[in-house]
């Protein structure tokens, strides 16, 4: 079926669909978050424009010590302005909000939330207007925005559920006002998309389609990478090995018990932490010689990072909000074909039953020491890496990009015949639908 809108953009034809994808942080051409990447992945087919957060709740994350990396031109540069879009790629444009929307959290106090609701739908309707698009995919990641559904002119709409929002540690809005509107926002979406089987319950209720859809790795940009070699940190180069490395972010949701004890016990291994601050690490471990923390650095570059650990970890506990994660950095793990050993949880429990040998499940202590010798014994020519590679292809963004988007349609019941262009996606990829009209 033939989408309502039509384009005065030559370079795209009748039945190129625009999307709106409505969420995410500062957009660079190598981004790690999902919605960048989704954005920047759609953009390869599609007209998009992405309503991101640059320096979104500047003030407010200054006076918490959250964003050191912000001067005040920034602020006043961030308040001052206004929200409008840039075309940033062919495809591509990016609106970051700005002006009061930028103060503090978009979705309180309940007056700012409704003014961004305004606010933001009126960027997305001129922009419309502007690529002579009557009508949009909509898919968005800010579960506060529901009204948007509405407001914006759309073909199908999606809400793409990357974490359990309100388990967000050090959220500044109440867990209440979250359930509130994400559940708005359920109601008002053609389909939802979360990333971990852990999300599935709480939000099911009649009326609703929800599916598992895994996050995902940008395989485009990390062959292009792998192509040009990877060349790891020079303060990683001097590192003792047997590496074991984490890359991410510090805080509740790492098992610091865990690490304290495995490093204790096997001083002859090396255990580096690439990203985050140390400083909610304790000092049992901070102080250990075998114990390395290295600065947060951009993505490509941990990425080299990466592939030069001996064995990749998620030595998660069961936080609330971890239960809810699809970890982005498991992904490129296997991406990369390395052992790996994880603590179990919902995503990686997920992994490992949909590929046993992929990597390796660990409770405690002394699982951990186990599995780590044997990931460490695992010989560079083992069947096991191309496996891993394998299965990163299968949560490929490529994928994840367009199963959203087809998806959306199909739960519209809408249809456009070359959407997938010529790509064929698994049915069984994202799992099965839990709840439906």
């Amino acid at each position: 079926m033939t989408p309502k809108h039509t384009t005065s953009d030559t370079r795209n034809g009748p039945s190129d669909p625009a999307v709106v994808v409505v969420g995410g942080r500062e957009w660079s051409v190598d981004a790690n978050h999902t919605p960048g990447m989704m954005a920047r992945e759609l953009a390869r087919r599609y007209r998009v424009l992405n309503i991101l957060s640059e320096a979104h709740g500047s003030i407010v994350r200054r006076l918490h010590g959250r964003a050191r990396h912000l001067s005040a031109r920034d602020v006043a540069r961030t308040v001052l302005d206004s929200t409008r879009p840039r075309r940033v790629q062919e495809r591509l444009w990016i609106a970051p909000v700005r002006g009061l929307s930028a103060i503090g959290p978009l979705w309180a106090p309940e007056a700012m939330r409704r003014h961004n609701v305004r606010v933001l739908a009126d960027v997305i309707r001129r922009w419309l207007a502007t690529v002579g698009a009557r009508e949009c995919v909509l898919v968005i990641y800010w579960w506060g925005l529901p009204e948007l559904v509405e407001r914006v002119p759309n073909i199908a709409s999606v809400y793409d559920c990357i974490d359990d929002h309100r388990a967000l540690p050090h959220s500044l809005v109440p867990a209440s006002t979250v359930e509130r509107l994400e559940s708005m926002m359920l109601d008002a979406v053609d389909l939802t998309y979360v990333v971990s089987p852990h999300l599935l319950a709480d939000r099911d209720a009649p009326g609703r389609t929800i599916e598992v859809l895994p996050t995902a790795v940008d395989l485009q940009l990390f062959r292009r990478l792998q192509s040009e070699g990877f060349t790891a940190p020079e303060q990683l180069r001097s590192i003792p090995r047997p590496i074991l490395g984490y890359v991410g972010g510090l805080g509740p949701r790492i098992d610091w018990e865990l690490l304290v004890d495995v490093s204790h016990r096997k001083p002859e291994w090396s255990f580096v932490f690439l990203g985050g601050d140390r400083i909610g690490a304790p000092a049992a471990l901070t102080q250990r010689a075998n114990v390395f923390f290295l600065e947060t650095m951009p993505y490509t570059k941990a990425l080299a990072a990466m592939s030069k650990f001996d064995v990749a970890t998620l030595p998660m506990i069961a936080h609330p909000f971890s239960l809810g994660n699809s970890f982005l950095k498991l992904r490129d793990y296997l991406a990369h074909g390395m052992p790996i050993v994880a603590t179990p949880l919902p995503d990686t429990m997920r992994v490992a039953e949909r590929a046993p040998d992929v990597l390796s499940l660990a409770a405690d202590a002394d699982a951990w020491i186990t599995a780590v010798t044997a990931a460490l014994a695992e010989p560079d020519s083992s069947p096991l890496r191309a496996a891993r590679r394998r299965y990163a292809e299968e949560e490929s963004a490529e994928r994840r990009a367009m199963r959203i988007i087809t998806g959306a349609l199909e739960a519209s019941g809408r249809r456009v015949a070359d959407l997938s262009r010529g790509l064929t996606v698994p049915p069984d990829y994202c799992g099965s639908a839990v709840a439906g009209p």
